[in-house]
């Protein structure tokens, strides 16, 4: 590992403040394992081993949502992944006796033209492995609709649900925003495992507790940001296991949920 600079903004980097906590821990870890070009291999339990050694952590979805905030890039070529962190220079200055990176640069396809519409700017695409199939116009077209299926969030979906379930006991009511987006497909692709049942299921549960409708000192009701905390859906699951959905919110420990 490396030694690197951690600035004072760092804790307030828009793209790193709706990560959890453990994303959060691991952003600068990744600067110490990076080349001095910000990029390393792909490896999450090799990463897990070298960061999180005693902590019983998983790293994949970690890196997943480091990704989906725009905090690293994760790509592969030739079989290889690789990860490279975005702005790494920006933020910091490698020591010139640092060797030269050995891994190869994510490929730039923001450039790539339509033949059909030369005049049009294409959307940046994700990065293609080198393979011959790449150069194949069909099979790229259908990779292409397979990404945006597995990247797919149905956030209006998932609002309208919290809308009917929780905004249907008082609790309040929420709206689609750009901020609000990028949140919900985060939880969705991890803690919500892509299941509209489990996400009507985890509603439920909020739903049902006399605490979060706002029968407690402070007249507090939880709302869809505070709900969409990884800790608080991890404890609210957790707790909703421990006992049954009348009483889970009597324990005195998950009250700590709210503070």
């Amino acid at each position: 590992m490396r030694a690197r600079n951690i600035k004072p903004g760092f804790y307030k980097d828009e793209k790193l403040v709706e990560c959890s906590i453990w994303a959060r821990l691991l952003a600068p870890g990744l600067w110490m394992l990076a080349d001095r070009e910000g990029r390393l291999l792909d490896k999450p339990k090799q990463i897990k081993m070298e960061i999180f050694p005693a902590d019983s952590v998983e790293v994949d979805p970690l890196l997943a949502e480091l990704h989906a905030h725009g905090h690293i890039k994760r790509y592969e070529i030739d079989g290889v992944k690789y990860i490279q962190i975005l702005g790494f220079k920006e933020h910091q200055s490698p020591h010139f006796s640092e060797k030269e990176s050995i891994h190869p640069p994510h490929i730039n396809t923001e450039l790539r033209k339509s033949p059909s519409s030369s005049q049009d700017i294409p959307q940046p695409q994700p990065p293609d492995s080198l393979n011959p199939d790449s150069l194949n116009p069909e099979l790229e077209s259908k990779d292409s609709c397979r990404r945006s299926a597995d990247d797919a969030c149905p956030a209006q979906e998932i609002l309208s649900v919290w809308n009917e379930v929780c905004g249907g006991v008082g609790l309040p009511k929420a709206e689609i925003t750009k901020k609000r987006r990028i949140t919900l497909k985060t939880r969705w692709n991890s803690e919500m495992k892509r299941d509209m049942q489990r996400w009507r299921d985890f509603c439920g549960i909020v739903s049902k507790s006399n605490f979060h409708r706002g029968e407690n000192e402070r007249s507090w009701k939880a709302n869809i940001d505070w709900a969409l905390r990884p800790d608080n859906i991890t404890k609210i699951f957790e707790a909703s296991q421990q006992t049954t959905a009348k009483h889970w919110w009597e324990n005195e420990e998950m009250r700590n949920v709210a503070n």
